[in-house]
């Protein structure tokens, strides 16, 4: 568990730092500069573009964050549910006369 938290902290560092890049498609790109009017113009509508890309980006690891961490918290229910059958089954054998001991 600590592990995780370290892992997902990094992660959460690392694009708290996507601000910095300004990166864009290709054909992004073109549309922002052939709509290009005034300089101020220019780099509001560059800078509203890339935002609107960071944001589609995010999305899907966000849903895939969620997922994941769903399925991590139903395998642990389910290990423990097997854990406690196993435990009831192993004490009533034991219980028996005769039984075994597991």
């Amino acid at each position: 568990m600590k592990h995780l938290i370290h892992i997902l902290t990094l992660l959460i560092l690392i694009n708290m730092n996507t601000s910095v890049s300004v990166a864009q498609c290709a054909m992004c790109k073109a549309s922002v500069e052939k709509s290009e009017s005034e300089a101020a113009s220019f780099n509001k509508r560059a800078t509203g573009l890339n935002a609107g890309i960071l944001y589609l980006m995010a999305i899907p690891y966000i849903l895939a964050g969620i997922i994941a961490f769903y399925w991590y918290k139903t395998s642990n229910k389910e290990r423990d549910r097997k854990n406690e059958i196993q435990r009831i089954i192993r004490s009533k054998m034991s219980q028996m006369p005769g039984g075994q001991n597991i």
